[in-house]
């Protein structure tokens, strides 16, 4: 049907246009996909006007291990920063710099662009990702019918859209130094859409080389950032308790391939020197961690509908507050953040146990909220 019909069919109205629209985009993912990619760029694209700050400075300018591509297999023997006591083991960002420093020496506008590259081709992963995990919800409970299969393409549109254009991934795009978020994102979300894609092959040997494709795609998320391994988390998660299909057989292999994967990790993180870091501060009691926690998903849950006063370090306690009755007074707004994570977590809770249609959506989405969390 083409747009043509849809509109007369629509009655003209705008509410119906745009669904007749739509209905017609829904019918070429790849036109969903270039829409999700350009509007990142978009939404992104005054950071290329930023300058070098604070860690870029080193990491992608002064670093010595991004000025040849030679340096590309070097990278995995050393730390991010060679001399510090940092030991974030990151050979894959390293490797995001060199190919920048390559490609656009100490232009800062180059680096930015790639930020935006690899934030927007994420989005674009999320929503193929999400298009065949809704497909599997539904095809596991027989209802996978026109109307529902194209509620799951809306769904995932809109749920990659809103996480692409969000603002709270400012500190990770906007900021060069931050990429290694949406290289670990990318990584992992290819490595999982490359595994559903190897259990559709019939030929044996294509199975096993896109199997190979998709652990050395995990293995340069967790090589991108530490987070990476909430990922291998989540699909296990997935595969083991929300996949009704598929062999034990196939679920065996993959469980052992994401232990040979973190197995590989840790071998690759023995290769640079041993670093002594400082002793570890005292920590907060039980109770104390418990209020924070929440106060942070009070704070998480206000920044998703409320994305203001972003900045990278953020902080929900200060102890310069509990000194005196009048500091305490001039912050108390920040308590209210416990009583906001409460309501945040009642959210997710009765969003779980709710019973009817999209329950199963809404328990796998309240993981990956508290695994990343």
């Amino acid at each position: 049907m083409n747009c043509s019909q849809l509109f007369r069919q629509s009655g003209g109205s705008a509410k119906q246009i745009v669904s007749a629209l739509l209905l017609a985009a829904l019918g070429k993912p790849w036109l969903l996909c270039l829409v999700l990619f350009l509007a990142g760029v978009g939404v992104r694209s005054p950071s290329l006007n930023g300058q070098f700050i604070w860690d870029d400075f080193y990491l992608a300018h002064d670093s010595p291990l991004i000025k040849s591509p030679l340096f590309v297999l070097e990278a995995f023997r050393h730390f991010l920063f060679l001399d510090s006591f940092s030991t974030h083991y990151r050979p894959a960002q390293c490797v995001s710099y060199i190919l920048d420093y390559f490609l656009w020496h100490e232009d800062s506008s180059g680096f930015h662009l790639s930020n935006l590259l690899w934030h927007s081709s994420a989005g674009v992963l999320l929503f193929l990702l999400l298009r065949k995990l809704f497909a599997t919800w539904c095809a596991n409970q027989s209802d996978l019918e026109a109307d529902r299969a194209t509620q799951n393409i809306v769904a995932s549109f809109l749920v990659a859209f809103l996480w692409t254009v969000h603002p709270v991934h400012s500190a990770a795009v906007d900021y060069i130094s931050g990429r290694a978020d949406s290289l670990a994102f990318f990584f992992a979300c290819g490595g999982w859409l490359l595994f559903l894609r190897g259990k559709e092959m019939a030929s044996s040997l294509g199975r096993t080389i896109i199997y190979a494709a998709a652990g050395i795609s995990g293995l340069l998320a967790l090589c991108s950032r530490e987070i990476a391994g909430i990922w291998l988390g989540l699909f296990l998660l997935h595969l083991l308790v929300f996949e009704k299909r598929g062999s034990r057989r196939l679920k065996q292999a993959a469980v052992i391939g994401c232990l040979l994967l973190t197995a590989a990790y840790i071998g690759l993180r023995h290769l640079p020197r041993d670093r002594t870091n400082p002793p570890v501060a005292v920590g907060w009691s039980a109770p104390v961690r418990s209020a924070l926690m929440l106060r942070a998903l009070g704070d998480y849950g206000r920044l998703m509908l409320y994305p203001s006063s972003l900045h990278m370090e953020r902080s929900v306690v200060d102890p310069a507050n509990y000194r005196t009755s009048q500091s305490w007074k001039q912050s108390v707004a920040s308590e209210y953040l416990s009583i906001a994570g409460l309501g945040v977590l009642a959210v997710f809770v009765a969003g779980a146990f709710k019973k009817g249609q999209g329950r199963t959506v809404r328990i796998f989405g309240a993981s990956w909220f508290f695994l990343s969390y």
